[in-house]
């Protein structure tokens, strides 16, 4: 059962992701990644959602890293993913430590391309 404190942040996180895309087209699944990472990592910055979905395109070679983005199922498989968790790790070491410190580079991987497998089941 959400409490009225879990939904004010799920309302508060739907406003950052709002925010942070504006009116750029990103791809279901990079936006699924980013707003799937900001959220269990608890980072709010209002440019990191966008940071995390450039990054991600071109780590899985679905995008330019400037806003421009393929729509194309990411690419390189679980290779492409562990890049992409290890670059995640070094750029967000510190909000993935304080929140879930038992993470490493490749769980993050296997869990990055987890939430794009839910993205699509919805």
């Amino acid at each position: 059962m959400q409490t009225s404190s879990t939904m004010s942040s799920a309302n508060a996180k739907a406003g950052l992701f709002s925010r942070s895309f504006g009116a750029n087209t990103v791809s279901p699944d990079m936006r699924a990644i980013a707003e799937w990472f900001c959220s269990h990592f608890d980072v709010n910055g209002l440019c990191d959602p966008m940071y995390i979905a450039n990054v991600s395109a071109v780590e899985l070679d679905v995008g330019d890293g400037m806003g421009n983005f393929t729509g194309a199922s990411p690419k390189g498989g679980e290779a492409a993913f562990q890049r992409l968790g290890t670059h995640l790790m070094g750029s967000y070491r510190t909000c993935v430590y304080q929140t879930h410190p038992e993470t490493t580079a490749a769980m993050l991987s296997q869990q990055l391309m987890a939430a794009v497998r839910s993205s699509r089941d919805d």
